[in-house]
């Protein structure tokens, strides 16, 4: 077989080049359906755009899944993230690590793996527009179909050390809105005020000082999952001379394995004692852990430790669709040639090298499955 390099490196840069912020992922859904559809791939496109291609058959399937969205251009970017650039061995383009490296080892995978399981490579939608969206493709699929085996390709790839981790999991997420009541007046006569800033600045302080006081868990041998606890947003005023009655607060909360919604509840329910308040809760997302016995990432494992000598873990501190495939089955892992730590960055690159690792490695995976 050829060395799939030269592939990968210039269907990174098609896919780089055809935007695809969260919600417009339609070009990009056109370009890797005609892709496979002129290889000869059984493959298929959904209504939201969603395309699915299978190979192999049997009784139980595996699902290998790469997102087709991207955050919009970050302040930074010093050339255009929408026309991408090869240097030193690196695709340089918005959404190049996460994760349209993952997407173009999954179009290599599709036309040359030999699965011994039914395959779908699964290229879905609105992954950074969050788990609970009816668009969020993942979502659509699990809603016909329950895999028995599933394996995201999101960044999982260190250069310096050139070698692949393996994910078992990612952090919980939910979002709290905290607004803060008092009572309005004329900045003239501020006494007849309960300015709701005032009394928002200890409610944050109490924040802050929960925060301070999380702690990171275990969840492997030298894997840590840490938890957060943060202020991202805050709104009051209405007018210079007008004294504001409500202050808004947003407070992002990452959870680590062992938590669940009822903590951010607890949390914030301990902030707003003793204050006026409305308390709402957004819950996107519990923390999830792959199961350690399962077939999945035992075969995972054993590939990557035998092609590289040693198959480090990694568990995402960030949400991934792992999350959602959890709701069906916990016999997954996560190995993708994106390189860790660019997601969302302005300069956001992967390399050829781990697309190349990434492709070699999931293909041994797949046909050991």
């Amino acid at each position: 077989m050829a060395d799939p390099g030269s592939y990968l490196e210039r269907t990174l840069c098609d896919l780089v080049s055809i935007r695809s912020v969260t919600g417009e992922e339609a070009a990009v859904s056109r370009y890797i359906y005609d892709a496979l559809a002129r290889a000869g791939v059984d493959v298929e496109r959904d209504a939201e755009g969603n395309v699915t291609a299978e190979v192999g058959r049997g009784p139980r399937l595996l699902v290998v899944n790469g997102h087709m969205d991207t955050v919009p251009p970050v302040d930074g970017w010093t050339s255009d993230p929408f026309s991408p650039r090869v240097e030193d061995g690196r695709v340089i383009g918005l959404g190049a690590s996460d994760m349209k490296a993952g997407l173009a080892c999954m179009l290599w995978l599709a036309q040359h793996v030999s699965p011994k399981v039914r395959t779908w490579f699964a290229f879905t939608n609105h992954e950074e527009g969050g788990s609970q969206t009816p668009r969020n493709g993942v979502r659509r699929l699990i809603g016909r179909a329950a895999p028995d085996y599933a394996i995201t390709t999101e960044p999982s790839y260190d250069p310096v050390a050139k070698r692949l981790h393996v994910g078992i999991g990612c952090q919980g997420r939910a979002i709290g809105y905290l607004a803060i009541l008092g009572r309005s007046a004329h900045s003239s006569d501020w006494r007849r005020a309960d300015n709701a800033i005032y009394r928002g600045v200890e409610v944050i302080r109490r924040i802050a000082a929960t925060a301070e006081q999380l702690k990171p868990v275990e969840v492997a041998p030298g894997v840590r999952s840490v938890p957060s606890l943060s202020v991202v947003a805050a709104h009051a005023g209405l007018a210079e001379n007008v004294i504001p009655d409500r202050l808004k607060l947003t407070v992002d909360r990452r959870l680590s394995v062992g938590e669940d919604y009822g903590t951010i509840e607890a949390e914030l329910r301990a902030a707003v004692d003793g204050v006026a308040h409305e308390v709402e809760i957004s819950r996107l997302c519990l923390p999830t852990l792959a199961d350690r016995d399962g077939h999945t990432l035992k075969v995972a494992t054993d590939v990557v430790a035998g092609l590289q000598g040693h198959a480090p873990l990694q568990f995402s501190q960030g949400r991934q669709d792992l999350s959602i495939f959890a709701e069906r089955t916990r016999d997954f892992c996560n190995i993708g040639p994106g390189t860790v730590g660019q997601a969302h960055n302005a300069g956001e690159y992967a390399t050829v090298a781990g697309m190349v690792a990434a492709a070699a490695a999931l293909k041994a995976i797949i046909e050991a499955m």
